[in-house]
């Protein structure tokens, strides 16, 4: 029985070697007929190097169009986003031998995953941490972004930016400042905890009285922009 397969393991003529019990075999003719034969197949490693270029090109443009498909009341976690191939299907199948006129061709399923926060759960969580007097509420909440995410089971840093100011409303304001003087408008409002500054404009400057009429008056709440 030859050692492997291939031709160098055939055997020429007069060839002999020791056996059982000291005795010794030897051929008068060859022992031929072991056949060499080179074919490609497709392999594991054909496979991996698929899967790793396929993740290498369209990763970012997959991260992209996920990003796309996202709902506008969630928030993503960059660092969690995932491409994973899952599912590679060959022709010929692994194994099997390619024909030399084949073109062998191969499909790639990846998948794309992120993690995402609902917004409401966000400005839930910051109203929580803010511990804002009954007399203050949120104005409004930057873009919220994430960092030093790991994965799922550990803590990340979430930051972002969050504007609070006094709790008042137009009608409120109206009710406090019709047919007043000027100066005393100002100084009521500038005493509102929060109000920072308070403009006056009247649509003459001999004018030194709010109207009593409250379709005659516009109120600006205006958010002051921190550097």
């Amino acid at each position: 029985e030859a050692e492997d397969a291939g031709e160098e393991y055939d055997i020429t003529a007069n060839s002999s070697w020791n056996s059982f019990k000291g005795s010794t075999l030897s051929n008068g003719s060859p022992i031929a007929g072991g056949t060499t034969n080179i074919v490609k197949v497709i392999s594991n490693e054909d496979i991996e190097k698929v899967k790793s270029e396929q993740l290498s090109e369209h990763s970012e443009s997959g991260k992209e169009d996920l990003l796309d498909d996202l709902k506008d009341d969630v928030v993503p976690i960059e660092a969690s986003f995932k491409a994973e191939a899952t599912d590679v299907k060959t022709t010929p199948d692994l194994s099997e031998e390619i024909e030399d006129d084949d073109e062998p061709t191969a499909e790639v399923k990846v998948t794309y995953s992120i993690y995402v926060v609902k917004k409401s759960d966000i400005e839930a969580y910051i109203q929580s941490k803010l511990h804002l007097a009954d007399d203050q509420k949120i104005y409004s909440i930057g873009e919220p972004y994430f960092e030093r995410f790991t994965d799922i089971e550990n803590d990340a840093r979430l930051k972002t930016s969050v504007e609070t100011g006094p709790t008042v409303t137009e009608e409120e304001i109206l009710n406090k400042v019709k047919g007043m003087k000027t100066g005393q408008v100002k100084s009521i409002l500038q005493s509102i905890n929060g109000v920072s500054d308070v403009n006056i404009s009247t649509s003459y400057f001999w004018v030194w009285s709010v109207p009593e009429d409250p379709s005659r008056i516009t109120i600006d709440l205006v958010v002051e922009d921190k550097a």
